[in-house]
């Protein structure tokens, strides 16, 4: 059964990341591994020299943990000297889309879309 969500974790992610570049041919879309994590999707636009970062979870529950690299200051820091302005920070998953104010680990209040994967791709087909 471990198999079977972990298949359906990356079956999502290949999905989105090609939905993605289909609907952003400009942008590059990639994972990004890093010695504290993994960003399953960053969405770098080299003409703005920025970025958005998406953690893609297989789940439908709403948790914190789900943006725990996003809320890191020093990852996101790390990820924006590299790939430009951070313009948006996502956690696509199977639950309802909403914004949510997160505290980030200095303190500031920062905000994270968690998006539904459905509702994810068909805002890209408009």
């Amino acid at each position: 059964e471990a198999l079977n969500g972990r298949m359906k974790a990356f079956m999502l992610e290949d999905m989105l990341h090609l939905e993605t570049k289909t609907a952003k041919p400009d942008c590059e879309v990639f994972s990004l591994h890093m010695e504290k994590g993994v960003f399953e999707m960053v969405v770098a636009d080299p003409k703005a020299k920025s970025c958005e970062l998406y953690e893609i979870k297989h789940c439908n529950e709403l948790s914190r943990a789900h943006a725990v690299y996003l809320l890191d200051d020093a990852v996101c820091t790390e990820v924006a000297a590299k790939y430009g302005e951070i313009a948006g920070k996502y956690v696509i998953y199977n639950g309802k889309t909403i914004n949510v104010m997160e505290s980030g680990s200095n303190g500031k209040l920062e905000s994270i879309k968690y998006w539904n994967a459905e509702k994810y791709v068909e805002g890209l087909k408009k």
